[in-house]
């Protein structure tokens, strides 16, 4: 008997994998090169690495579970967009990030909004890998809880 969850059809949810597809690999590929490039010299060192610590924490998470949680490539894609758009605010102090400023200063705002964009890119592109996993392992079937439910979640985790 497997140990993997099945959908209620009773086909396997997860893939077996003996290596990381390519675009697995070529997502970790570019969120280290964006990771590491941004760790030299950003522009608060003390803020940078207090904005990494969660960062390694989910990173080092993903890392070990990966056998298990193996994500579809849209949750994969949008787990990796939400990870650079992170660590290039972090390495910008987001107030200071040089794309929020052209936009300040181009469109008249009072202030650079992308700590804005980048929270509500939480929002977005964790919506998708939430609601694999709750289709996965908490019994949720497909229909308006299975979307629902992952929007109230991540509401309740941006209020935190």
């Amino acid at each position: 008997m497997s140990l993997r969850p099945r959908a209620p059809n009773g086909r396997q949810l997860t893939r077996t994998l003996k290596q990381p597809s390519k675009l697995i690999a070529g997502l970790v590929a570019v969120c280290a090169a964006v990771w590491i490039i941004a760790a030299i010299h950003p522009l608060d060192r003390q803020a940078w690495v207090l904005e990494n610590i969660l960062l390694v924490v989910f990173a080092g998470g993903l890392a070990l579970t990966y056998r298990r949680l193996q994500f579809s490539n849209t949750s994969s894609v949008s787990l990796a967009a939400f990870v650079i758009l992170h660590t290039i605010g972090a390495h910008y102090t987001y107030e200071k990030m040089p794309l929020g400023i052209w936009a300040r200063d181009f469109f008249h705002l009072s202030r650079n909004h992308y700590d804005r964009f980048a929270h509500g890119a939480f929002g977005f592109l964790l919506v998708f890998p939430i609601r694999e996993l709750l289709l996965r392992f908490s019994g949720i079937r497909r229909g308006a809880w299975s979307f629902a439910l992952p929007v109230a979640i991540v509401l309740a985790v941006s209020g935190c």
